[in-house]
């Protein structure tokens, strides 16, 4: 009777846990001016593969927040693996790396498929309005499948 609830136990923890470990695959950073609507891009290429991922950020009219968009791309010849993307991190900093503001987009482990639609997120933070400038740190988590 007890092998019938460990099994049970073992095939629920089997299921629940992650397919593969989630790796930093992009670290990219901008530093921008903190005048309002002030703007800067960056496309980096993820670490492993030929994804991209390419963002622009645009600070806002009122000057004390910052709009990030990004695009996922994946144009491969012949056969590729997908890539999971599992998390994206926005930071806002200071120019001494002092964190301000960070958020998460949970993107669910969701599959960034070869020669599909691009994935396209977006987000807003406040940045730091005290100098003159600031970071703007990205970072993508994921792996190939």
């Amino acid at each position: 009777m007890w092998f019938g609830s460990a099994l049970a136990l073992a095939l629920l923890v089997g299921l629940t846990a992650p397919a593969a470990a989630q790796n930093l695959q992009v670290d990219a950073t901008l530093s921008l001016p903190t005048q309002k609507r002030a703007k800067a891009s960056f496309e980096r290429t993820i670490e492993s593969g030929a994804a991209t991922v390419s963002g622009v950020a645009r600070n806002m009219k009122r000057g004390d927040a910052v709009t990030v968009s990004l695009v996922f791309d994946y144009r491969a010849d012949g056969i590729a693996l997908d890539e999971l993307i599992d998390r994206v991190e926005l930071t806002t900093e200071s120019p001494e790396g002092a964190v301000f503001l960070t958020t998460v987009l949970d993107t669910q482990l969701i599959p960034l498929n070869p020669n599909r639609v691009p994935l396209r997120y977006a987000a807003t933070l406040y940045h730091p309005t005290d100098g003159e400038r600031y970071v703007l740190r990205v970072r993508v988590f994921g792996n190939y499948e």
